[in-house]
């Protein structure tokens, strides 16, 4: 099987900044035993098929990217803000199942998926300006489905790269999106 920097080969040329691709290429590899073999949804309620069955959280994942630098320029960002959506966007499901790993998604996995953001980028010392914005990105990819704080109301208070993670995930997770980059060997 392979790694999850392997795995994730074709998001590094999305980056902008070498720098962040190489942090994300590192990264990557810290995520959860799991993360390689789970899939999107323990449900199945609110994924596409392609991405409820063994190795489609990380299948997944790199669709959510792949949509978040698709639709980047829709959102005006600059290169440093779209480096900051990818990351966002590559950290928003990494503890999906929780730090330790139970049968179901966890119901807190936004935030916990921010906190671990923030503990890798601590551990492998990467100091990018944005980092706040990619943790509120990754806190609240459920726009207002989220439940880490209640008292925000999508989408003014998420901004921008919060609301593309999002919208990318959103796109990412229905049934009639295929992606064909995902139906070669990256699935399974």
């Amino acid at each position: 099987m392979q790694t999850n920097s392997e795995y994730f080969e074709p998001s590094y040329a999305w980056f902008k900044f070498q720098v962040n691709a190489d942090f994300v290429r590192k990264a990557v590899d810290m995520f959860p035993p799991y993360f390689a073999e789970k899939p999107a949804s323990s449900t199945g309620k609110y994924h596409a098929t392609w991405s409820n069955m063994k190795g489609g959280l990380r299948a997944h994942t790199l669709a959510v990217a792949y949509m978040t630098h698709s639709l980047s320029d829709a959102y005006m960002l600059d290169d440093r803000e779209h480096d900051a959506a990818l990351i966002a966007a590559l950290f928003h499901d990494a503890v999906k199942y929780g730090f330790g790993c139970g049968p179901h998604t966890s119901k807190t996995h936004e935030s916990e998926g921010a906190i671990f953001f923030k503990r890798v980028a601590d551990r492998l010392n990467y100091p990018n300006a944005l980092n706040e914005q990619i943790y509120t990105a990754i806190a609240f990819h459920q726009g207002r489905w989220a439940v880490c704080d209640p008292s925000k109301i999508f989408p003014d208070d998420f901004g921008k790269i919060g609301q593309l993670v999002h919208i990318a995930d959103m796109v990412a997770s229905r049934p009639e999106v295929r992606f064909n980059f995902l139906e070669t060997s990256l699935i399974g």
